[in-house]
């Protein structure tokens, strides 16, 4: 019985065959794979993303002969070579005792698997620091005062957004704006903080921090357990919502989060998930309109790559318009 690190095409597609038995999908994202291998047949599997174990298969016959806790330390072992020290894991609910026996700490779970993850400052941790960093800025404790809350992504920071969060301003004693902090945007994540910055700088009882990978991220649900997108989309949404729920409103004392309408699509089922999970904790406010039109950030990136910057401007606060201006022109180098 060998464990072998994939390096050829060829055993890359074996490790795809393999996962097939499974109803597995090899995700896009994977950079590092390992398998075990008795008389030349995969017998296990097991591959990470940066910092995600995932696809992780045993054959059937070869259960309880402790194969998982060897792929995990193979796969260990690589995240420290990259120096990686914080990690986590995705997987089916009736790998639950392994990973609870291997020392792995339970973020959420929903029906179908249970997001595990180990290392260096976990997920309490991550949120603490950001509630005292928040308590700190405004000189309070957050269980004395009416918390508000926002998540957007602000790509790009429209008018609407700046509405949103000044809407919030007026009902809560401080209101905190998560601001997507993963880089998977046309704006990057410096870009997007900064314009929101200045489009809300007037508020002196609002703070942005980052939403770190616990919250509309790619962390939430990997896409290799589903073979539909709309059940891709519902699980992320449910984990999602149910993360925000359990970890980030108690933290903060957050009574309420807000969210503008959605008509149509992935965001209008996102926010009917948000309403079952959060229930009245979850204000839903009419989108704000430009002469008759539903202000959207993706609005402005269609108008962007039409060339026509002049009315993308025309959707962005006025305390941005400069720099907004300018950033889209040096990115198609204008």
């Amino acid at each position: 019985m060998i464990i072998r690190r994939v390096l050829l095409p060829t055993e890359k597609q074996r490790v795809i065959n393999f996962l097939t038995k499974f109803h597995l999908s090899f995700d896009k994202d994977i950079v590092e794979s390992f398998y075990i291998e008795e008389n030349d047949e995969i017998i296990a599997t097991i591959s990470r993303s940066k910092d995600t174990i995932k696809c992780l298969a045993v054959d059937d016959f070869w259960q309880g002969q402790n194969l998982t806790a060897q792929l995990i330390q193979e796969v260990t072992n690589s995240f420290h070579e990259d120096n990686i020290y914080h990690y986590f894991v995705f997987t089916t609910t009736n790998n639950k005792v392994i990973f609870e026996e291997l020392g792995f700490n339970k973020i959420s779970s929903s029906q179908k698997v249970i997001i595990f993850e180990k290392g260096i400052e976990l997920i309490n941790d991550q949120i603490d620091k950001l509630k005292n960093q928040f308590e700190f800025h405004f000189g309070i404790r957050v269980e004395n005062h009416s918390i508000g809350s926002i998540v957007v992504n602000c790509n790009p920071v429209t008018k609407g957004h700046q509405e949103l969060i000044e809407y919030t301003s007026k009902r809560h004693d401080y209101g905190v704006v998560f601001l997507v902090s993963e880089d998977l945007s046309f704006f990057t994540y410096k870009e997007r903080q900064s314009l929101l910055y200045l489009s809300i700088n007037h508020l002196d009882n609002i703070l942005i921090l980052p939403s770190t990978k616990y919250m509309v991220s790619t962390l939430t649900f990997p896409t290799y357990f589903f073979h539909e997108d709309e059940d891709v989309e519902l699980e992320q949404s449910y984990l999602d919502a149910k993360i925000f729920k359990d970890y980030f409103m108690p933290k903060f004392n957050i009574s309420k989060r807000y969210v503008g309408t959605e008509e149509k699509g992935y965001m209008k089922k996102y926010n009917n998930i948000l309403k079952m999970e959060l229930g009245q904790s979850l204000i839903e406010v009419d989108r704000f309109t430009f002469e008759g039109e539903i202000i959207s950030a993706s609005k402005v990136r269609e108008l962007i790559k039409k060339g026509k910057y002049k009315e993308a401007c025309e959707l962005v606060p006025n305390s941005v318009k400069t720099l907004f201006n300018a950033m889209i022109r040096s990115k198609y180098h204008e």
